[in-house]
């Protein structure tokens, strides 16, 4: 793919978009930009960016026909009117990942993908990588754009790249080296239209590998052990409840390696210091990563026994009279709360809701009913998350108009040795700009009460 000279349409002013319009600056003057934002906040956003030279367009303008690409971010789904009028056109769409692949100075790329536990995965592999001696970094939603790093990168740096259904969407000939998958469950539906359409996006990952590239699989999730392979990567499994002929498996409290006629203890499991069974299940994905690599178990002991996680990600706040603070703002779907759930010891108090992203919420109700005393509910499905709660018979349920009030009526609820955790099931965008200013406020409405 060639930017030379086209011209080129960005969609979105965010960090992303910002890091494309300078990308292509360097190699064409053609550059295009749409956003869903008023005029006037258009032109403030790039004046702060210090971006000029780039024409703003409007969604019925009819430049969008003379466009040879677009590259599109997270933030503009299939319906979007004017993804759907590019199509028209048969204008190819890609995303930043896909551009920056083109583009890439080293080809040590890792994927990561799932449902949930990317962004722990994701940062956990980089700081083994890092122990061990590699130049690594972390990119996607954490850490740097894409963009910048792939395309000024040394051959011998190495990319941990946590990828959204969003990206991956949009990719053509994207080729990870190694591609791991850590689960799939519903989420997104809003955004893909289908459970088929969202897995088709995921598996993208892994579509232009071949057999001297690597895939890994959670074998414990249905949807992944039944997943049709069209090519022919490298394939290897993780699994917290069987056994494996190959790959990373537990066995008497230890995390296990088996490749070839080779098998080795890696960790006792009693040593990692994150908590709950889906931090196992990332472990295990990012170790058979780190096997394949030759990483020395030295230094993946020496990170998991100190690494605790990654802010917003069931992260202890505080403790006041014997109650626990956690802020799970990362917890944007149902799978995802349901593990934060789990994680906890309980009596939990849960505060949950937000953007309604076309969510079931009823197996997060029956997740509540063995540890949790109470839920608090706020944001645009609050009502919808109130009634499926009462349709399967849990009915201490509170109704809160912001996170204030939520955090004040879980405080209130609350006895000693009791856990109170935002994991709000949902997206954060009918309150907050993103899921890690939810997640902020809370920590500040949580401190403030304290004191």
């Amino acid at each position: 793919m060639i930017v030379e000279n086209k011209n080129v349409l960005v969609l979105g002013l965010g960090l992303t978009g910002i890091s494309v319009i300078n990308f292509l600056k360097t190699r064409t003057k053609h550059i295009y930009v749409y956003d869903d934002l008023p005029y006037k906040e258009i032109l403030k956003k790039l004046q702060e960016s210090k971006i000029d030279d780039v024409m703003v367009l409007d969604s019925k303008s009819k430049l969008i026909s003379n466009m040879d690409l677009i590259v599109t971010s997270p933030g503009f789904p299939p319906y979007h009117e004017v993804i759907v009028r590019a199509k028209s056109f048969m204008i190819p769409i890609i995303s930043d990942i896909e551009l920056a692949y083109h583009y890439r100075k080293s080809s040590n790329i890792y994927g990561i993908t799932g449902t949930n536990g990317k962004t722990t995965s994701t940062v956990l592999l980089t700081e083994i990588l890092k122990q061990e001696g590699f130049k690594a970094s972390a990119l996607g939603n954490i850490g740097f754009p894409i963009i910048d790093k792939l395309t000024n990168a040394e051959e011998d740096e190495h990319f941990v790249i946590e990828l959204s259904s969003f990206q991956l969407e949009y990719t053509n000939d994207f080729k990870p080296k190694i591609a791991l998958i850590l689960n799939i469950s519903e989420d997104h539906l809003n955004w893909h239209g289908s459970m088929d359409s969202y897995i088709a996006s995921k598996a993208k990952i892994f579509a232009n590998q071949n057999e001297d590239d690597l895939l890994i699989l959670n074998y414990d999730n249905e949807i992944l052990k039944k997943i049709k392979l069209n090519n022919k990567p490298r394939l290897l499994y993780f699994s917290l409840n069987s056994i494996l002929d190959e790959g990373v498996f537990l066995r008497d409290d230890s995390i296990v390696y088996k490749f070839g006629s080779q098998e080795e203890k890696i960790i006792d499991i009693n040593k990692i210091k994150l908590p709950g069974k889906h931090n196992l299940e990332n472990i295990c994905g990012v170790l058979a990563i780190c096997k394949y690599l030759g990483i020395s178990n030295k230094s993946i002991e020496s990170i998991l026994t100190t690494f605790r996680g990654v802010e917003h990600r069931i992260e202890y706040v505080t403790t006041k009279n014997d109650v626990e603070y956690y802020n799970d703002s990362k917890g944007t779907n149902v799978d995802s709360s349901i593990k934060a759930v789990e994680a906890l010891r309980g009596p939990i108090i849960l505060i949950a809701g937000g953007y309604d992203k076309n969510s079931d919420y009823s197996k997060l109700i029956e997740a509540l009913k063995d540890k949790c005393k109470a839920l608090v509910v706020l944001g645009q499905n609050k009502d919808k998350i109130r009634e499926t709660a009462l349709m399967n018979n849990f009915y201490n349920i509170y109704i809160a108009e912001d996170m204030k009030e939520a955090v004040e009526i879980a405080s209130s609820l609350s006895s000693p040795n009791d856990q109170v955790l935002l994991s709000p099931a949902s997206a954060s965008w009918d309150m907050y700009k993103n899921f890690e200013e939810r997640g902020e406020h809370f920590k500040k409405i949580v401190n403030d009460i304290m004191e």
